[in-house]
């Protein structure tokens, strides 16, 4: 009898293993699936496809990202690009390579996770499960790529080496963190501030120092060296300086509370069980695996609420933080011994995800895309469409719908995503629009391409079937009035 126990039980953990596997693995195939056929926003894609393709060739540390209509580090400082560089070099520029990079720091967390998460090996599949059900995960991951989305990785194992107190490791951790973005040099002097009132001065001010230094040059020094920043502080801070009781009403009025819900929710269970076990009845300020990783996350929290909106991801910053805490702790064991409660976690988490893998089951199951449609004759056209591309000479430039744009993006070709982030040229040389469903068009709708073509005959009608539309210019002045270019502009 216990023979036959302990080979189900050896069962059903290969069972479990090679669902969680499935589920991580599902993420890539969906977007390289959809990506075959234009359905995936290449809105932001393009933005650090673009950034990556251009540091690949190593002919500029801050090359001109034509998408953005600005310099790489004069938009964002996120030098964490730099890692990716490798990955396109290996895939020779394919879209795959992007895509396997943003799963390198999803797939090295689970294996963190599996590694060293606290507890029996039943506590341990407890621990994946929650990540790979975590909506604020997915949230990031099915809406790649972003720096702020690798940040998974670093963030869980800083919260392991809170736990365990690792001095090297917290240290080194807080100043790689500063790479990915600049709300992370932020953090990171929060909790080197917090670790000098908790009297650790060894750790406390390496972190501090680092910090420190990095914001003086991002606030201070980087303009004079790389040219001027888009001014994202003055767009947070200015309208507080004018009334700042009316401004901080008016956005406790408009805050997003539906995308702060649907973060904290899954969460609510295993949070307030670990603030009670290990916070509750004593000093608070004395835990230093759970307080230091809330602190580090105060500039997040601060900058979210100026900015009054909940991005897809930053829920990859909190969700991280939420179950580095969670996981590394016995609240999983202690789940586990109450079984009803972790059905109950797990029916959350599911509840919390469900839209995520919803939407890639749809796609990679049944071929149904929320965008799209995935149908032969419209892959035929996308083919045909991009091989025209392909010969088009460099400099030309050339305006497409945003589920196109990922397939022809090469250094040194100017390609615009319809309605985008670029500044408006003063030509367009080709325009090529998805149609009738036939991929991703936002910021437009299905009505605003067809009223394109209408305005845009252009001289030459290269394509025209019911998937793709394209056309050599030059164009009309009412065509190019049309198109418009004033949705988000990065002209300052």
């Amino acid at each position: 009898m216990s023979h036959l126990l302990g080979k189900n039980s050896r069962v059903l953990w290969i069972l479990e293993i090679v669902v969680i596997c499935a589920l991580a693995v599902s993420i890539l195939v969906y977007h390289i699936y959809g990506y075959y056929y234009g359905c995936h926003p290449g809105f932001d894609f393009l933005i650090h496809q673009e950034s990556l393709n251009a540091l690949s060739t190593l002919k500029s540390f801050n090359p001109f990202v034509f998408c953005q209509n600005i310099n790489i580090f004069n938009d964002h400082f996120d030098p964490i690009i730099f890692t990716g560089i490798l990955f396109v070099k290996l895939f020779q520029g394919n879209i795959v390579g992007h895509l396997l990079f943003q799963s390198f720091w999803y797939w090295a967390m689970l294996l963190f996770v599996f590694f060293t998460s606290k507890g029996n090996r039943k506590a341990c599949m407890f621990s994946l499960f929650m990540v790979v059900l975590s909506g604020g995960l997915l949230a990031g991951l099915t809406f790649p790529l972003h720096p702020m989305t690798w940040s998974m990785l670093p963030l869980v194992m800083l919260c392991y080496c809170l736990r365990k107190q690792n001095r090297i490791g917290i240290v080194l951790l807080s100043c790689f963190l500063c790479l990915f973005k600049e709300t992370f040099p932020y953090a990171s002097l929060f909790l080197g501030l917090w670790i000098l009132f908790r009297k650790q001065y060894k750790t406390a001010i390496p972190i501090i120092i680092f910090a420190g230094a990095y914001l003086l040059f991002i606030n201070f020094f980087r303009e004079e060296l790389i040219g001027p920043m888009f001014p994202y502080k003055d767009v947070y801070l200015d309208p507080l300086k004018e009334n700042i009781i009316d401004r901080i009403i008016f956005l406790f009025k408009t805050l997003d509370y539906k995308s702060w819900f649907y973060l904290l929710y899954p969460f609510v269970i295993p949070l307030f069980l670990l603030v009670k076990k290990e916070v509750w009845g004593s000093k608070w300020w004395e835990h230093d695996a759970i307080i230091p990783a809330l602190i580090y996350l105060i500039p997040f929290v601060g900058i979210h609420f100026l900015s009054n909106i909940m991005l897809k991801w930053n829920q990859v910053t909190f969700t991280s933080i939420f179950l580095g805490l969670i996981v590394f702790s016995s609240i999983p064991a202690m789940l586990l011994e109450k079984k009803k409660l972790a059905v109950l976690v797990i029916v959350v988490m599911i509840l919390g995800s469900s839209r995520y893998y919803t939407r890639i089951f749809k796609l990679l199951i049944f071929n149904k895309g929320g965008s799209c449609k995935i149908v032969a004759p419209a892959r035929k056209s996308l083919v045909k469409a991009r091989e025209i591309v392909k010969n088009i000479e460099k400099g030309k430039v050339i305006v497409a719908t945003s589920g196109f744009i990922p397939w022809s993006n090469e250094v040194g070709k100017v390609i615009l995503p319809a309605g985008g982030n670029s500044e408006k040229p003063i030509d367009i040389d080709y325009l090529i629009l998805q149609r009738n469903g036939a991929g991703y068009t936002l910021p437009w709708d299905g009505a605003r391409v067809e009223m394109t073509i209408k305005f845009c005959m252009g001289v030459e009608r290269i394509i025209e079937d019911d998937f793709i539309f394209l056309a050599k210019g030059p164009f009309s002045k009412q065509c190019l009035d049309y198109i418009g270019y004033q949705w988000n502009t990065r002209v300052f």
